[in-house]
């Protein structure tokens, strides 16, 4: 059993090496079909949102052909890749500030830090799990620091952006290890949400996230010592969960109850108001409060600048009213976001009416407004006329943020005449919003479509939920066809043994450019 660490060792040291290989190869493929853009005005761009941002460091931008969406990509020698399509300079100015921020922060060290955890702990399938929420929860916590201080069409703008770098018709967006601006469509729509949602980091939430770093921090080093003295005395460790000292899993203690959950934000239309209620926080950290019954007795807060609400009884009856909606949400809804985020101690942060006009025209003032808070929640209660009137309008005028806030309203049919619509108009943004819930025929049918138009864009967002069989057959038919592309986007499904194969064609039949595009491949292999 003494050498039962090789078995460990050999494979971990093998994984990390071969991403090390795959990186380079990857940079190699992109610095050899880039285009330096220094003489452009993209470079100028770039270079005043790095001193906006006291960045000393020259970040060098070019345009390369086979990225799908602009990254940040390099890490002695880091750099900024645009994909080959039109920008404004609106645009470029977000896509610098979204990438010099990662580079600021250093998120490719993370994420290779997160790379070598999972090469550690390959055995391990929750590490995977973890990469990928890593991955995920980069991208929100950097689009939150994009748009800090923002104005809500400012914010627009920035989520116009996002969409607007799925237009690129290439290649990929890369190795793991690079910081695409968007590559996985599944969670824009997320992002998107969360852009127009945000909501400025209060005190409160500050001294929240300090008390959490504080507090396992802590409990780390008091749990780490424990152990340590217990095994030096030979004493038995008693498990946490059967302590009654464990004062983190009492739930007698308040204390053990303070930050257990994290803020959520939403809007609600009830009784002629609009209400903003958070959740899940410390009651005691409010002056004013109140209990209102709505199934539960609920202890609801208020903010400083609505406490003058704590005693109307209209608004009251709507916070009554806000709460029940919610509490049918979460019994009917498997949605994890929901679901991980049952409303406790709801505050009051907004208090909006009350509004005399009917549901109907609410959602035409609520659109004109750009209350998205509001516009969804009143939507759901309009006649079906004004809903299909308004998504209509929402997509005719390409207003996507009230378009994704209001696609669930969609039947079936609908849903498909709009994604057939926005397949035929080359809305991309569109599109992607309209694929999180396609059924599998429509899916295929689409999927050859796209294959068969060469619309790279709209085939790389169907593929990744195409049958896996569907998928290998796509690789290997792109192969045939001389489609480097969507070859590129295909490849991922292969085996090692389909790409060991692919590769030796490759290398035989002279088409050297797919063994770049082949995981694990190069042009140099000796077979």
């Amino acid at each position: 059993f003494s050498f039962l660490w090789v078995i460990w060792f050999i494979p971990a040291l093998l994984i990390f090496c071969r991403q090390i290989f795959a990186y380079r190869r990857c940079l190699k493929l992109l610095r050899s079909v880039s285009v330096s853009a220094e003489d452009t005005a993209a470079a100028g761009i770039c270079r005043s949102v790095a001193l906006e941002l006291k960045i000393r460091c020259r970040i060098p931008v070019y345009y390369c052909k086979e990225t799908f969406s602009p990254m940040l990509a390099g890490i002695l020698k880091p750099c900024i890749l645009l994909p080959e399509i039109d920008l404004m300079p609106s645009e470029l100015y977000d896509i610098f500030r979204h990438e010099l921020i990662h580079y600021r922060r250093k998120d490719i060290l993370y994420k290779w830090m997160i790379q070598l955890a999972v090469s550690i702990h390959w055995f391990n399938p929750l590490v995977y799990f973890m990469r990928r929420e890593c991955d995920h929860a980069c991208e929100l916590s950097c689009d939150e620091k994009a748009i800090s201080g923002l104005s809500a069409e400012q914010r627009m703008a920035y989520g116009d952006t996002l969409l607007f770098s799925l237009k690129g018709t290439n290649g990929t967006a890369g190795h793991a290890v690079s910081m695409p601006l968007c590559e996985n469509t599944h969670m824009l729509k997320e992002r998107l949400e969360a852009v127009m949602k945000t909501r400025k980091t209060t005190r409160i939430q500050k001294m929240a996230s300090l008390m959490i770093t504080a507090l396992l921090t802590g409990s780390l080093l008091a749990l780490g010592g424990f152990s340590a003295g217990a095994q030096e005395t030979g004493l038995q460790v008693q498990k946490s969960s059967d302590r009654k000292d464990a004062w983190l899993n009492d739930s007698a203690n308040p204390e053990s109850k303070k930050w257990r959950h994290s803020f959520k934000v939403t809007g609600f239309f009830v009784n002629k108001y609009g209400i903003r209620l958070a959740w899940n926080n410390d009651s005691s950290l409010y002056q004013t409060t109140r209990q209102i019954t709505a199934g539960d007795v609920y202890t609801v807060s208020f903010i400083e600048e609505m406490k003058q609400y704590a005693d109307d009884p209209e608004v009251l009856e709507a916070i009554r009213l806000a709460i029940l909606e919610e509490r049918k949400t979460e019994e009917n809804s498997t949605n994890q976001w929901v679901t991980n985020f049952i409303m406790t101690n709801p505050v009051v942060v907004g208090v909006d009416g009350p509004y005399r006009e009917t549901y109907d025209e609410l959602a035409v003032k609520f659109y004109e407004g750009n209350k998205l808070d509001y516009y969804s929640a009143v939507l759901e209660k309009a006649s079906k006329k004004t809903q299909n009137t308004m998504i209509d309008r929402a997509y005719q005028e390409k207003n996507i943020p009230c378009f994704s806030l209001s696609d669930e309203l969609l039947t079936t049919e609908e849903r498909h005449r709009y994604l057939k619509k926005a397949y035929q108009d080359d809305q991309v943004p569109f599109f992607s919003i309209l694929m999180v819930e396609t059924d599998g025929d429509l899916l295929k049918e689409t999927g050859e479509q796209a294959y068969q138009d060469e619309k790279i864009a709209f085939f790389s967002i169907l593929f990744s939920d195409l049958p896996e069989e569907d998928q290998i057959k796509y690789a290997y038919r792109a192969y045939e066809d001389g489609r480097e592309q969507v070859f590129a986007i295909a490849a991922k499904a292969l085996n090692s043994y389909q790409c060991e194969e692919l590769a030796k064609r490759a290398y035989k039949e002279g088409k050297k450019s797919f063994l770049f595009l082949i995981p694990g491949a190069d042009d140099d292999l000796d077979f």
